[in-house]
């Protein structure tokens, strides 16, 4: 089995929500690992993927007819791709087990905003909205490819071209991303 390393650089705040709000203050808090650390599942991650992978299958660049179907499945088909979670560093892991929740909370912040009202020019009532963003890092993920196959990597770097932001809110100016991919062996 072949592996590529992911690795992530988040140049904006970003957030990879866990669907819950965090007590009265936070409406949309992000997934953690139980070190208290910001991370980006892999099932989200693989979705990213997916959709830079067709998106390049899709703008004609030179790759396989049905590249997204082989490698991520479809109907009826399973892909050949496995991808992990995006994390920081076992050393950061270990740093935070150390640490007291004030020090690991410093790597996240808040973003709020509100709805205004055209008519009136001020805030809709009940519209004030706060999410839970983690800083700029970088980030790893292993993509274990289950058949040998000779366009993957290829494919992955092709897709991972096209994806520019991760995350909740993404299309709005967090999560801004750059995607390098590495083989690390098999």
């Amino acid at each position: 089995m072949k592996k590529l390393q992911l690795n992530i650089t988040l140049y904006e705040y970003w957030h990879a929500g866990t669907g819950r709000s965090s007590g009265p203050l936070i409406d949309a808090a992000i997934v953690r690992t139980k070190g208290r650390l910001p991370y980006l599942p892999g099932r989200t991650l693989r979705g990213l993927l997916r959709e830079g992978v067709l998106m390049a299958e899709e703008s004609g660049l030179d790759m396989a007819e049905n590249t997204t179907a082989l490698l991520f499945g479809g109907p009826n088909q399973d892909g050949i791709l496995r991808v992990s979670d995006a994390r920081l560093s076992n050393e950061m892991e270990t740093w935070a087990a150390t640490q007291t929740d004030e020090c690991v909370d410093a790597l996240v912040g808040t973003i709020a905003s509100t709805a205004i009202d055209d008519s009136t020019g001020t805030a809709q009532k009940g519209s004030l909205r706060a999410i839970e963003v983690a800083i700029p890092m970088t980030l790893h993920a292993v993509v274990h490819v289950l058949e040998q196959e000779d366009f993957v990597e290829n494919a992955i770097v092709m897709g991972v071209g096209f994806v520019r932001g991760i995350g909740s809110g993404r299309r709005r100016g967090l999560g801004r991303v750059q995607i390098r991919v590495e083989e690390v062996g098999t």
